[in-house]
C-alpha cells in the first residue's frame, strides 16, 4: 500500500504535481511533415488538372476537328473532279478548263521556250 501512495505523492521538486510522462511529440517533424503533405497534394492536384486539360482536348480533337462536315467533303470532292476533267467554263465565249497537270506542263514548256530566246 506504500508503493501505491509513493506514486501519486508529489515529488520533490515538482511544486506539489504528480508525476507525468515527459512531453515527446516532435512539433518541427509534424510541421516538415505537413508541409510535405501539402506540396505533395498541391502536385498531385496541378497535375490530374493538367492530365484532365489533354484529354479534353484530345476528345475534343477526336469529335470535332478530325471529323470533316459531310458538305465540305462533297465540295471538295466537286473542285477536285473540276481540276482533273476536260471542260468548258464559259461555252459561248470559248473558254475551256484543263486538267491541273496539263496546264502546269504547258506553262512550264512557255517558260522555257522563253528563257531559250535570245
Amino acid at each position: 500500500m506504500s508503493e501505491e501512495k509513493k506514486a501519486t505523492e508529489p515529488q520533490p521538486g515538482s511544486a506539489g504535481r504528480p508525476a507525468a510522462e515527459e512531453d515527446t511529440v516532435d512539433a518541427p517533424m509534424i510541421a516538415v511533415l505537413g508541409f510535405v503533405a501539402a506540396i505533395l497534394a498541391f502536385v498531385v492536384i496541378l497535375g490530374l488538372m493538367v492530365l484532365f486539360g489533354k484529354m479534353e482536348q484530345a476528345e475534343r480533337e477526336r469529335k470535332y476537328v478530325n471529323q470533316p462536315s459531310a458538305g465540305l467533303t462533297k465540295l471538295q470532292a466537286g473542285q477536285r473532279a473540276l481540276l482533273a476533267e476536260y471542260g468548258y467554263v464559259d461555252q459561248a465565249k470559248g473558254i475551256v478548263r484543263i486538267p491541273i497537270e496539263d496546264a502546269m506542263e504547258r506553262v512550264t514548256k512557255e517558260y522555257e521556250a522563253l528563257q531559250k530566246k535570245p
